[in-house]
């Protein structure tokens, strides 16, 4: 029963989100696993995405469906309908979605993640500007190193109790989210994790203090 905390007026008004941020997904993403791959023909509607997982894409209404058990470990931007994707149904059965997983796929708008999963890479979701919305019902431990960077249309992510840690820049370029509710369970947040968050009003913590960098200005530079 912590109680509620509210950050609200985090920094003064009129401070700008000039500087870039420090990494891109497109920058991040290693050559050898994406950029070097021989994109796949738009003929191909199903195949694997890790060693016990598949995929099957629905042209028609662009919804990439992942099914199976183990761990998403092939990103999606090696296949050419990568950018046609706006959503993606995980279903029962996946337990990990790994490093670079969907990032920059541009027109994804939705996300449905399963109570199976429990553990989300880095970069999973990075670049990914028509998500609006992701909500993550698993026992997930860490929101990993820039999982939701420069979503800049993500206005709304729901946090399971689990998660323990908050990784750096995590929700860094986030520009549309207003606010955001860090459950009881977390006690680490990393440098920058929601720098850049424009919109930023009101991050409402439901525990003690967690362990903030050694500058706890760096959690939330270049918001309003």
């Amino acid at each position: 029963n912590g109680s509620l905390v509210l950050f609200a007026a985090l920094f003064a008004a009129g401070i700008l989100y000039i500087n870039r941020l420090p990494v891109s997904a497109e920058e991040a993403v290693p050559e050898t696993s994406v950029q070097a791959e021989t994109l796949q023909p738009m003929s191909s509607q199903s195949g694997t995405c890790g060693e016990h997982a598949t995929w099957a894409f629905d042209e028609g209404n662009g919804t990439l469906t992942i099914s199976g058990t183990g761990e998403i470990t092939d990103p999606s931007s090696k296949y050419s309908f990568a950018k046609k994707i706006n959503k993606v149904i995980i279903e029962e059965g996946v337990t990990g979605i790994g490093e670079y997983a969907f990032a920059s796929c541009t027109n994804l708008t939705e996300v449905r993640i399963p109570k199976s999963v429990t553990s989300i890479g880095a970069y999973a979701f990075a670049s990914c500007t028509g998500l609006t919305e992701a909500q993550i019902s698993g026992p997930v431990i860490n929101i990993e190193e820039s999982v939701f960077l420069e979503c800049e249309n993500l206005k709304k992510v729901t946090l399971p109790e689990t998660v323990t840690g908050i990784g750096e820049c995590a929700f860094a370029g986030c520009y549309d989210m207003a606010e955001i509710r860090i459950p009881a369970s977390v006690t680490s947040i990393g440098d920058s994790a929601f720098e850049g968050c424009v919109s930023l009003k009101s991050v409402y913590f439901e525990g003690s203090a967690p362990q903030f960098p050694v500058e706890s200005s760096k959690l939330f530079r270049r918001v309003h």
